[in-house]
């Protein structure tokens, strides 16, 4: 049950990483391309939807009594926890600059305009350099804040062989190549894969397709296979599965879904065994 748990989390985890830095990415490409600077609560609302779970989770995954489990992943682990951590922290940055240019400047400008003590002008200008400050620190906010999102989903590609054995975390990936192909690139996706499976995303294909049928997911087993089998048709080169485990799987799926009455799971079974031939 508590391998479950980590598995789960691990899943999570993956999921705000990937999301967060999508999301992030649109953010510094405005700022890249057109200096669009963004508002105070698009910003807080990536901290609060996100980044603060995903630093939550990378404590309890990588500093937690159990993330020694896969000991010469250990620096990886802990280095991908830091990069999240400093990331959280220059978020946070990002948003309190952001609320300081974008919410007390015209407040101060407004106050300092209508002010009848004009002793008051050295604090005004303690509140006018300050802001400043802020407003010099925001871009610096959003160009860390992009190189550490990059830095940590790169260094998440290296540590994913660890976690091999994790099928949660293998049928979430297999579910999501378009999310990876969204961070990673066209073209990538096998790369990615080939840090778990020597055959890269078609053996992780076939190995999830593979623990569906154990676990009796037959629809998701189909669904799993059908995608398999539509690589095979368009694609040549090595790596590839053979038809007769294809049909093998086929078969075995067939005799369980007609011992279980399922005659949606056996008209599917039936059409791809007469497809593949």
């Amino acid at each position: 049950m508590k391998n479950q748990l980590l598995d789960y989390q691990r899943t999570q985890f993956l999921r705000l990483l990937f999301e967060a830095h999508l999301e992030f990415r649109e953010i510094f490409q405005e700022f890249d391309a057109h200096g669009a600077v963004p508002r105070a609560r698009v910003v807080e609302q990536l901290l609060q939807e996100r980044f603060q779970d995903l630093r939550r989770l990378a404590h309890s995954l990588f500093r937690g009594e159990d993330s020694d489990d896969h000991s010469e992943w250990r620096d990886h682990e802990l280095l991908l926890d830091l990069i999240v951590g400093a990331c959280y922290h220059e978020i946070l940055q990002l948003q309190e600059n952001l609320y300081l240019v974008k919410l007390y400047r015209p407040r101060y400008e407004d106050l300092a305009a209508k002010a009848k003590d004009s002793s008051l002008n050295e604090y005004f200008e303690v509140g006018r350099n300050l802001i400043r400050e802020a407003e010099n620190q925001i871009p610096k906010n959003l160009n860390w804040i992009w190189q550490l999102s990059q830095e940590a989903v790169r260094l998440l590609k290296s540590l994913i062989g660890a976690y091999r054995g994790n099928r949660v975390l293998l049928r979430f990936l297999t579910q999501h190549v378009q999310m990876l192909e969204e961070v990673y690139g066209r073209g990538e996706l096998d790369g990615f894969f080939r840090a778990m499976y020597e055959g890269g995303y078609r053996e992780a294909l076939w190995e999830c397709a593979r623990d569906y049928i154990r676990s009796a997911h037959f629809p998701s087993a189909l669904d799993t296979i059908g995608r398999l089998v539509q690589m095979e048709k368009s694609e040549s080169g090595g790596n590839r599965i053979d038809h007769a485990g294809i049909l093998e799987a086929l078969h075995r799926i067939l005799g369980q879904a007609r011992l279980n009455r399922d005659l949606e799971v056996v008209n599917r079974c039936e059409m791809m065994i007469a497809q593949i031939g």
